[in-house]
């Protein structure tokens, strides 16, 4: 289990900064019982992340196997874990147009409250036309870039400004004498 966890995290990672070949094979390793890693809830629960990085390594058919498999084995009513991340899947994995906004639809439908960060990604996966349906001429081309250079969650250092900056340069002189640093 502590093998499987620590996938967990490596995909999670691996997925926020951009590196999706490393997440897809750590998301494979769940799936796969020769790995020490391998387990089948987790593997699971990360069908969401395994669909996102399969889209952005043209690894979408592979990835649309691993879907049916969870679906097989997670019953009709899935665990919610598993519900938000097969409509994450299905929404990204949707094989045109039309079934890509229902899907997206679908998944934003759901009640996400307590899932900001999945909500999150299926926002940006749809303002970024993200999906498996988004076809190009150039291979590799997904979610509005070329795979190979494609926008990761995370933002380049110094592209997300702290509260209360307002745009200014930092001035640690000025900012010690502020209310906000005062009260």
């Amino acid at each position: 289990m502590t093998l499987a966890f620590a996938q967990f995290g490596r995909i999670f990672a691996a997925l926020g900064a951009g590196r999706y070949a490393d997440a897809y094979e750590a998301a494979q390793r769940l799936f796969d019982p020769a790995s020490q890693a391998h387990h089948p809830v987790v593997a699971c629960w990360i069908i969401g992340d395994l669909a996102e990085a399969a889209l952005r390594t043209d690894r979408v058919d592979e990835a649309r196997a691993r879907v049916k498999q969870v679906e097989a084995v997670s019953s009709d009513t899935p665990g919610t874990c598993i519900a938000v991340g097969l409509r994450h899947a299905r929404a990204l994995l949707a094989h045109d147009p039309e079934e890509a906004a229902d899907r997206f639809d679908e998944a934003l439908g759901a009640d996400l409250t307590g899932w900001p960060l999945q909500r999150g990604r299926l926002l940006l996966a749809t303002a970024s036309g993200c999906a498996a349906s988004v076809g190009s001429p150039t291979p590799g081309h997904r979610c509005g870039t070329p795979a190979t250079s494609s926008t990761p969650w995370a933002a380049p250092p110094g592209a997300i400004r702290p509260a209360g900056n307002c745009g200014r340069p930092e001035n640690p002189a000025a900012d010690a004498a502020s209310p906000r640093a005062t009260s």
